[in-house]
């Protein structure tokens, strides 16, 4: 009995570090544990929008960039920069050419 801990069932996978080694919430899957610290927050909280891990990791990783970059909102903002941009060029040509 070097160490080893029994714990009730109903403990593992329940974001709460029950034993010492973390092992009851290492290889779950309803949890994020945040990268630089021992905290787990719900799965649900990945890249939801809102800072949940005080270093960052649930919302600055590549999942979540991933899902800002195929999003349409970026895609839609991008295109109308190209568009103005493209106008804004035109204009400048244009008047250079008529002084």
């Amino acid at each position: 009995d070097k160490g080893v801990k029994c714990i009730d069932y109903s403990q593992v996978c329940d974001l709460i570090n029950d034993c010492d080694d973390k092992s009851d919430e290492k290889m779950c899957s309803n949890h994020f544990q945040c990268t630089d610290s021992s905290n787990y927050i719900p799965v649900e909280g990945k890249c939801d929008g809102h800072f949940d891990c005080s270093d960052f990791s649930d919302e600055c990783n590549a999942d979540c960039s991933k899902q800002i970059l195929e999003g349409p909102e970026l895609k839609i903002s991008s295109w109308i920069i190209g568009i103005i941009a493209v106008a804004a060029n035109l204009i400048v040509v244009l008047n250079s050419f008529g002084s």
